[in-house]
């Protein structure tokens, strides 16, 4: 996204971006790098009370063990979801970042959400709705399981694999009806699918 009337200085000297999600009140989310790609940090573009530009706020980590940080989506509060990365990208673990203020110049530090419980190591946290459901997938170590996962800002202690039929999934997006949209492989119809290559879409509701 190009930014030429940011308000301040480019945080952290990020030089390239990509831009995933808006919201209905102008704020874009997504992920900026340095220019030799050894540094990511979610970042956010706050549209600027005059209309006439947006201020680039770098959205921070909780761990300094995880330094890397991306945003993936952006709902009507202002309420943020990503990840946070290990330096050398293998670990993915699920984050959520809100407003502390109203006019939403200044956010929290990366919020930790929990891995659900079973085999699972790593987890991607994708979309959000207006209500606060958080919608992405989970992992083991090996990449042998991956299953759409969800989470909710009412309590940042639940996490659950979302009940789908498929042996292999991520759910990309959840609107205002609690409907999931699920990229799977496996189950009764997509039986041929293969993870990543050849794979079916679908939804489901959450309960």
């Amino acid at each position: 996204m190009d930014h030429p009337q940011a308000s301040h200085p480019n945080p952290l000297g990020l030089t390239g971006f990509v831009a995933w999600g808006v919201n209905d009140y102008g704020q874009a989310i997504g992920t900026g790098w340095n220019s030799d790609q050894t540094f990511l940090s979610a970042v956010l573009w706050d549209r600027l009370p005059d209309g006439k530009g947006w201020q680039l706020i770098s959205l921070k980590p909780s761990n300094t063990n995880l330094p890397f940080t991306q945003a993936y989506s952006i709902n009507d509060d202002g309420e943020i979801v990503g990840v946070s990365n290990s330096s050398d990208s293998s670990i993915w673990l699920p984050r959520f970042w809100k407003p502390l203020n109203l006019s939403r110049t200044k956010y929290s530090l990366a919020i930790v959400l929990p891995v659900p419980k079973g085999v699972f190591t790593n987890c991607e946290n994708i979309g959000i709705n207006e209500l606060g459901d958080m919608v992405g997938d989970c992992w083991n170590d090996d990449y042998s399981v991956d299953l759409p996962a969800r989470w909710t800002t009412s309590d940042l202690t639940f996490s659950k694999v979302v009940n789908f039929p498929a042996n292999w999934g991520f759910a990309w997006g959840v609107n205002d009806s609690r409907i999931a949209a699920v990229t799977y492989t496996g189950g009764q119809i997509c039986t041929e699918g293969i993870p990543w290559a050849t794979t079916c879409g679908g939804a489901t509701q959450l309960p």
